[in-house]
């Protein structure tokens, strides 16, 4: 199924959602603001690796112009939620070589029950039992501070059939990060992260 076709996207630059982001922190913690945050995550990484940074896009409904271009709502707008379409993915990163879907799920400290690595582990089993799709990429972002279990790590997606293109690790590793420093880990196909940073630091006085 072709999720592009009859539909529009709202693209942001990562720089206009790193400041709306920057400007109002509190929308971080919404479903939105965790997504278009864990866009830019991915958006630094590939600009990082590849060096192209891509735009992150939401898909939207009617608000297009008379020529059918669309006319991108303010992020104020957007976080209002009556612009959003139904969707099974939940950001695009837009570049030169096309668009990615992206499809995220948070792991939060309730879910892990005070063991991450177990915890990530039951989210896994649990987002790998879906019909394949080899366009869609899938993010974990975790959602508060741990250390990965490397030997759990390693051994994540032996044997298992991963119905993704992609699968990356997204959060906050380490007991001591700072504000805006996030590690992207992909663990699927291969295994390599980066190391990125988002700018999250207010300067108004």
């Amino acid at each position: 199924m072709d999720r592009r076709r009859g539909k529009r996207f709202a693209n942001y630059r990562v720089e206009e959602v790193e400041h709306f982001l920057r400007n109002n922190p509190e929308k971080v913690d919404t479903k939105i603001g965790f997504e278009l945050l864990v866009g830019c995550v991915l958006a630094r990484c590939n600009e990082k690796i590849k060096g192209e940074l891509p735009n992150v896009g939401y898909m939207v409904k009617g608000i297009f112009s008379d020529s059918d271009k669309l006319l991108r709502p303010n992020m104020h707008e957007l976080f209002g939620g009556n612009i959003i379409e139904d969707r099974d993915v939940d950001v695009w990163l837009q570049n030169s070589y096309g668009q990615s879907p992206i499809q995220i799920t948070r792991l939060e400290r309730h879910g892990a029950k005070d063991n991450a690595n177990k915890g990530l582990l039951r989210l896994i089993e649990k987002k790998i039992m879906v019909q394949s799709d080899k366009y869609l990429q899938l993010v974990i972002f975790i959602d508060y501070n741990f250390d990965m279990d490397k030997k759990i790590m390693d051994n994540l997606f032996k044997g298992k059939f991963i119905p993704y293109k992609r699968v990356y690790l997204v959060g906050q590793m380490g007991t001591r990060p700072q504000l805006g420093e996030f590690r992207c880990w992909e663990v699927y196909p291969e295994n390599k992260y980066s190391d990125i940073k988002i700018n999250l630091v207010c300067t108004k006085q």
